[in-house]
């Protein structure tokens, strides 16, 4: 139980740094792709 705690405080700090230093674009087009989406165009 520890270390799945561990593991998904590690995640959600590594979400947060993510979601608030990238530019905005950066961040739907990345997570567009990690959904198996790619954007060819901007939005």
């Amino acid at each position: 139980a520890i270390f799945i705690n561990n593991l998904a405080n590690d995640f959600d700090l590594k979400y947060k740094y993510f979601f608030t230093k990238s530019p905005l674009c950066s961040k739907a087009k990345h997570y567009l792709e990690e959904k198996g989406f790619h954007i060819h165009a901007i939005l």
